[in-house]
C-alpha cells in the first residue's frame, strides 16, 4: 500500500485517538487541547510535546502511512508522568503540587512552542506551528495542507492554548508577585534529521533559559549536577517557554526548560521507574529551593 493512500488515511485514523473540540458556549474559544490541573502554588509545570491526540476538527487528516509513529518518535513520551512524580513528591514535603498545564494535541499536529511568524527557523524544514513534513522530510499531505486549513488548526487550537496559559501566568503573578515556568521536554540520544544544530553537544540534562528570565539558573545546574547528571546550558535546545505578553517585559516571570535526554528514564521505549524517579526529585528540589527563596524575600519586604 502507498505510504499515502485513502486506504492508509483510514488505517492510521483507526490506530489514533481523535480529539474534537469543545467550545464554550460563552467564550467562544477551544479548550478542548488543554489538560490544566490548577494548584495554589507560584509554580507552573508545562508539558507541551507529550500528547498524542489528533484533531478531529474538519481539518484535513494526514495520508502520511507511518503517522502514528512519527507522532510517537516526536513526542516527548511519558514526561507527562514525570510531572506527576514531581507533584507527588512535592506534596510528600509538605509542599502544594505545581500547576500543570499540557497539551493534549501531538506536536505534529500543533505545537504550542512554535512562533507563528516568520521568525520560527523550524519553519524551514516545514514544521511550524503546524508540521506539513514528517522528521525526514516527507509530506504528510500529499497535496499541501490549504491555507485555509492552517489558519483554521491555528484558530481553534494554538491561539487559545497559548491565551490560556498566559492568562495562568497572569493569574499566578496576581496571586504572587512572581511565577516560574518548568518548561518540560526530552530529547533522543541522537538527532534527528529535522534538527538544525546537530552538532552541539547532548548531554543527560539540557536547561534551557534566557537571562531576563533567569530561574536562578547556576543553582538549578548545581541541583541537576548533584543527582550525577551531566548538564549544559542552551544546548542543543536553547531558551524556554515564556508568554508572548511577558516575554523580555515582566522579569518576575522566570522559565527553565528542562530537557532529559530519553535514555534517562526510557528503556526500549518503556519508562524505567528509577529514572522517572531521580529525574524528578532534581525538579522538586530546585522547585523547593526556588520556592523557598521566594518566601525568603517576601520576609524580607516584610522587614
Amino acid at each position: 500500500m502507498p505510504q499515502n493512500s485513502p486506504q492508509a488515511m483510514k488505517l492510521s485514523a483507526k490506530t489514533i485517538l481523535l480529539l474534537a473540540p469543545m467550545v464554550d458556549s460563552r467564550t467562544g474559544v477551544n479548550l478542548a487541547g488543554v489538560e490544566l490541573r490548577p494548584s495554589d502554588s507560584p509554580v507552573i509545570l508545562h508539558i507541551p510535546h507529550a500528547g498524542l491526540a489528533w484533531p478531529d476538527d474538519g481539518t484535513q487528516f494526514p495520508d502520511y502511512r507511518r503517522l502514528a509513529y512519527e507522532m510517537r518518535l516526536m513526542a516527548d513520551l511519558h514526561v507527562d508522568h514525570i510531572a506527576r512524580i514531581v507533584d507527588r513528591l512535592l506534596c510528600e514535603r509538605g509542599a502544594a503540587p505545581a500547576n500543570r498545564f499540557a497539551n493534549r494535541l501531538s506536536r505534529v499536529a500543533m505545537d504550542p512552542e512554535r512562533f507563528d511568524d516568520d521568525t520560527e527557523e523550524m519553519n524551514q524544514v516545514g514544521m511550524g506551528v503546524v508540521y506539513e513534513r514528517t522528521h525526514t522530510g516527507r509530506p504528510l499531505y500529499t497535496a499541501g495542507l490549504s491555507p485555509a486549513d492552517i489558519t483554521r488548526r491555528k484558530q481553534l487550537w494554538h491561539q487559545p492554548y497559548s491565551q490560556a496559559l498566559s492568562d495562568l501566568v497572569d493569574q499566578t503573578l496576581s496571586q504572587y508577585g512572581r511565577c516560574l515556568i518548568i518548561d518540560l521536554h526530552s530529547y533522543s540520544v541522537k538527532p534527528l534529521a529535522c534538527e538544525l544544530h546537530k552538532s552541539q553537544s547532548r548531554p543527560e540534562v539540557c536547561l534551557g533559559y534566557d537571562p531576563f528570565h533567569d530561574p536562578a539558573i547556576d543553582h538549578a545546574e548545581h541541583v541537576f549536577r548533584s543527582h550525577g547528571y551531566t548538564v549544559a546550558r542552551n544546548q542543543p535546545y536553547q531558551g524556554s517557554y515564556v508568554p508572548l505578553k511577558h516575554w523580555k517585559s515582566t522579569p518576575e516571570v522566570v522559565s527553565l526548560m528542562v530537557e532529559i535526554r530519553k535514555d534517562q528514564y526510557l528503556s526500549d521505549g518503556l519508562v524505567s521507574p528509577v529514572g522517572v524517579l531521580r529525574i524528578a526529585t532534581a525538579i522538586a528540589d530546585h522547585i523547593e529551593s526556588w520556592q523557598n527563596m521566594l518566601e525568603g524575600l517576601a520576609l524580607w519586604d516584610i522587614s
